[in-house]
């Protein structure tokens, strides 16, 4: 899932940096979807041809195979290959530029991490946009005063525990929880009818079942036997002290413990019944749908002319309304109902997701 680049968040970002983000909301979403993980796959594919070449050379002059050559997590890229590469003829100059390419693979590679943080924190506390440059700063700094730990002597034990807790069950399930809230809470059917609105073509049917079944299935029994097949991280076939491990599980707990969270504050600081809060809790609020005035009237004015039976069927399910008017479903006209008045920016709940 890392190299397909999933659950991150990296594509809306990145849409910013594109011409087709001058036109607000008719951004060529599913595009996007499409050429990012293909050029991750393509760029992981070319990586492994340059990686195990070295890796051969290296298994040749050592006289060995290259299974015990080869070395997985950091290791690979900060023990192993930098050893292959002082092995090959001009190793200081192979050595400067395998570094570079980390170097700019790893800004590469933040731009859109810090852009999707900064783009999260400025839309939660819109005040904040007029100082994004500072929101910015003080994210790479935090993330550069908590990276710190990595460069000590124990630097790779860290590395390793995040990489083996954090960044491999946790990336699951965020990608499980957005499917849950854009496939169910939200719903498929509203889901496919957005993104027709914005990109003026027809969602297939696949990517409406993809959504809806495969993909949470899928999600869901990867998590699952992720966490069933866990193992103690190790290092050198030494595996590290339990306490160790237990501080890697407090990590990606860490990471799980934000869903869970907002649901309990939700709920403690909201009003009305449980029932209430809940149905509340689980439908958008006034603020969602485009930014602009203009690209959300028109979307307002899409969703009244496209009604659906219910929020989880696709739109091809449904009938297309006769005039603006015409009626929709209890859920659909309580979602139109939020935007109804001019100038409303806030609704009575707020969402749990």
């Amino acid at each position: 899932m890392y190299g397909l680049c999933l659950s991150f968040g990296r594509t809306r970002p990145s849409r910013s940096f594109s011409q087709s983000a001058q036109d607000g909301s008719k951004n060529n979403c599913l595009r996007d979807a499409l050429f990012v993980p293909v050029l991750n796959c393509a760029t992981s594919f070319f990586a492994g041809f340059v990686v195990f070449s070295v890796l051969g050379f290296m298994a040749h002059k050592t006289g060995t195979s290259v299974d015990s050559v080869t070395a997985a997590g950091p290791a690979l890229a900060f023990i192993t290959y930098p050893e292959a590469l002082s092995l090959m003829p001009f190793a200081p100059l192979w050595s400067v530029l395998f570094f570079l390419m980390l170097f700019f693979l790893g800004i590469d590679s933040i731009f859109v991490q810090i852009e999707n943080l900064v783009m999260s924190v400025v839309d939660e506390f819109p005040v904040l946009r007029r100082r994004k440059g500072w929101v910015t700063f003080a994210a790479c700094a935090l993330m550069f005063l908590g990276a710190l730990s990595c460069c000590t002597r124990g630097g790779m034990y860290v590395l390793l525990l995040l990489d083996w807790y954090s960044a491999s069950i946790t990336v699951v399930f965020a990608g499980l929880c957005e499917l849950i809230v854009f496939s169910y809470i939200y719903g498929a059917g509203r889901t496919v009818r957005d993104l027709q609105m914005m990109t003026k073509k027809t969602v297939g049917i696949f990517w409406y079942v993809a959504w809806i079944s495969i993909t949470p299935l899928l999600l869901l029994f990867i998590f699952i036997n992720s966490m069933a097949s866990m193992t103690p991280v190790s290092y050198h076939d030494v595996i590290l002290p339990s306490w160790a491990q237990r501080v890697g599980w407090l990590s990606a707990l860490a990471s799980f413990a934000g869903v869970p969270a907002y649901i309990i504050y939700y709920f403690l600081t909201s009003q009305g019944s449980f029932s209430k809060r809940l149905l509340t809790g689980i439908m958008p609020t006034s603020r969602w749908g485009p930014a602009l005035e203009e690209h959300k009237a028109a979307w307002v004015d899409y969703v009244t002319s496209h009604p659906l039976r219910h929020r989880l069927l696709h739109p091809r399910f449904s009938p297309r309304a006769s005039h603006p008017s015409a009626p929709s479903s209890p859920a659909e006209a309580k979602l139109l109902e939020l935007h109804a008045s001019a100038g409303e920016t806030s609704s009575a709940g707020r969402s749990p997701v």
